[in-house]
């Protein structure tokens, strides 16, 4: 066992302290200059942001560098990333790397007087002597006696990024409702991209309040969990693939659940529930249509336009009817076969493909009284294309209202799958 007392801690000048030529994160080199280099090309940009923090924040207290005794040299077995970044800012001609020196002589410049010329050391005998905590900080977790990363549910914690995702698993959690093992077979970072897309809020009723999401239903919620155990990313990272998966998790619809949002418990005991987070949904006495069912988000370019004039200018029709004659309903159709043919275009599809091969994908994220809609005016998969080319084409064949926001409310939801902003 080795002697703790053979640890000498010591303040070192960082020019008395020589890189490790032997470095595993590189072929050993034959010299110093040899050395910075072969860190300057490993680690490229990282050393200016590491250096810069070091300017900025000082070198890091928790860790002091790990140094051996080497044929008469102090060689730093643990921290030369470190001590290369000090090395440069005191000498930023050590390298040949235009970037690197250029940048690091400006973080001299202006942290120059504030830069340390000496680290706080760790001294051990030989490298015999220091091989088993190099290991234990950079061999991974090695059963525990390692250093273990925090895992991305972790560092959220650490950072506050409570995201959907892990709020929708600590729900299920403080309601007993996953068993032991069930969250270590379901990736946060995939749960969180399915609960993201804004088709899949509205499924399930997710909505936010302040930093706290709200969840209405909380046993499809469960279900939709369970179902993801083992599901790879690749598998659900589009709006259509994620809509696709979770209809398959409910081929006959969601379990019914209340229509007061659930959210979590407070850390002070309490719950922003009844006045300033609860909001239940309004009763309707009727149900009224809007063109593309639902103001969308999409991602910026000339789909988004395209999409903002077109509802802009129905807005104004709708307010201002004695204005307008019945034949403004044939403009707007002909506009939603622009918009759905600017979208193929930006995909590189004809128009009936871009509308075929979205359109179960797409209606499967509507509401009853949408799909029911959909129904009464004959908007359907085979009929979709002829629906927009007789739009395009016809004017005595294009006032039907009611059709048109409907034919509105698919193209909506497939614009959505194809060019939906998820944030």
């Amino acid at each position: 066992m080795n002697d703790h007392k053979t640890r000498d801690l010591r303040t070192i000048p960082v020019s008395n302290i020589f890189l490790d030529e032997q470095n595993p994160r590189f072929p050993a080199v034959h010299n110093q200059r040899e050395a910075i280099s072969a860190m300057v090309n490993n680690q490229g940009k990282k050393l200016i942001n590491l250096a810069k923090d070091i300017c900025e924040h000082g070198p890091d207290p928790s860790k002091e560098m790990l140094v051996f005794w080497e044929n008469g040299r102090l060689v730093d077995g643990d921290g030369n990333r470190r001590l290369t970044a000090l090395k440069l800012l005191e000498t930023p001609e050590l390298t040949d790397n235009r970037i690197i020196r250029e940048n690091i002589t400006l973080l001299k410049k202006k942290h120059g007087a504030h830069i340390p010329s000496e680290a706080n050391c760790v001294v051990l005998p030989s490298r015999k002597e220091a091989r088993h905590w190099i290991e234990i900080n950079h061999g991974g977790a090695l059963d525990g006696r390692g250093q273990i990363p925090w895992d991305p549910e972790q560092n959220d914690r650490f950072k506050g990024n409570l995201s959907v995702g892990l709020q929708a698993i600590q729900l299920l959690q403080s309601k007993k409702l996953l068993q032991e093992g069930d969250k270590e077979k379901v990736s946060k970072t995939t749960f969180d991209r399915v609960l993201e897309f804004s088709h899949t809020k509205k499924l399930l009723g997710i909505s936010k309040q302040g930093q706290n999401y709200l969840f209405e239903n909380i046993v499809a919620l469960k279900t939709l969990f369970c179902a993801m155990r083992g599901v790879k990313v690749e598998e659900v990272y589009r709006a259509d693939k994620a809509i696709t998966f979770i209809n398959g998790v409910f081929p006959d619809g969601l379990p019914q659940h209340s229509n007061a949002p659930i959210v979590l418990q407070q850390q002070n005991g309490t719950q922003e529930h009844p006045e300033t987070s609860r909001r239940t949904r309004r009763v309707k006495s009727t149900f009224q249509l809007q063109p593309f069912g639902a103001p969308l988000q999409l991602k910026p370019g000339d789909v988004n336009n395209l999409y903002r004039d077109i509802d802009h200018l129905f807005a104004f029709y709708r307010d201002n009817r004695s204005l307008l004659s019945d034949g403004f309903i044939a403009i707007f159709r002909m506009s939603l076969r622009l918009l759905a043919e600017t979208a193929a275009s930006d995909l590189n599809l004809e128009l009936q493909d871009y509308l075929k091969n979205h359109f179960d994908a797409a209606k499967a994220t509507l509401s009853k009284d949408l799909k029911t809609t959909l129904s009464t005016q004959a908007v359907e998969k085979n009929k979709i294309v002829q629906l927009f080319q007789t739009g395009g084409h016809s004017y005595s064949n294009g006032k039907n209202e009611e059709q048109a926001l409907a034919m509105s409310v698919i193209l909506g939801a497939i614009l959505i799958c194809t060019h939906g902003r998820f944030e």
